[in-house]
């Protein structure tokens, strides 16, 4: 009899799978950090178990349109973000911008006195990136050395990566002696190197776009992430950049 009344009860009253999972949090690798910070803190807040997955934005757009749930997916690029939304579609609010970032030319310390980029990117023997026909640090890359008339030359030199993070590994590991990064990256190498901005107006603004995927397994979960990490990152309307939402959060 006691076995009848709990089958009744578990048809009557099912318990979803969904209830127990953690929210998933998909995010560009150079926001590895940024998304850790924020994701125990909003444990902490909300209660709720979070999980996240690392890649190339590119890499997680394919998977959500495979069937990845990821409740929230933060894009390094606006092509990837616009290739979810036609894909797959986002759920409300929409895309929303949560965070800035800028390119540099990282090279060895005994190029610092020289103090220009053209010159520094000249004088490389491996150059590092991202792969630029999809891992967005090597979209920007390429966009603004073709537009600094430096990329063609600069071709017999690249070293092509997976993914942001790979590109600084690259360095750390002397595969290549120079690299293009993110600005935020560039606190994981070591006093041996020298940082070079490379110009703003070269290439589109780095701006991090999150969003909630129509295949979310826990939508309002993801929406309710994303305006605590607004609200928590953000200093009146100015975006952040990935450094300065760090900064707020730890």
């Amino acid at each position: 009899m006691r076995i009848i009344l709990i089958v009744l009860f578990s048809l009557l009253f099912p318990v979803t799978a969904s209830a127990e999972e953690p929210m998933l949090i998909c995010g560009a690798s150079s926001l590895t950090d940024l998304i850790d910070v924020a994701a125990r803190a909003y444990e902490v807040k909300a209660g709720t178990r979070v999980v996240t997955s690392y890649a190339s934005s590119s890499q997680l757009a394919r998977q959500i349109e495979g069937g990845l749930a990821c409740d929230v997916f933060v894009s390094a690029h606006k092509d990837w973000m616009a290739y979810v939304k036609s894909k797959v579609g986002v759920d409300a609010p929409g895309i929303v911008k949560v965070a800035t970032n800028r390119l540099v030319v990282v090279s060895p310390k005994s190029t610092a006195k020289t103090g220009d980029y053209r010159t520094i990117l000249n004088g490389c023997r491996r150059l590092a990136v991202g792969d630029p026909e999809h891992v967005p640090v090597g979209m920007y890359a390429r966009q603004s050395l073709s537009k600094l008339g430096l990329w063609d030359a600069m071709q017999p030199r690249l070293l092509p990566t997976v993914n942001a993070r790979a590109v600084v590994s690259y360095v750390e590991r002397g595969d290549a002696d120079c690299a293009v990064i993110y600005q935020s990256d560039a606190r994981f190498l070591d006093d041996e190197r020298t940082i070079t901005p490379l110009p703003e107006d070269s290439h589109d603004a780095i701006v991090y776009e999150a969003a909630v995927p129509k295949k979310a397994a826990r939508p309002e979960d993801g929406r309710a992430f994303l305006k605590w990490f607004s609200a928590a990152t953000r200093t009146g309307n100015a975006l952040p950049t990935v450094n300065e939402a760090l900064a707020r959060l730890q």
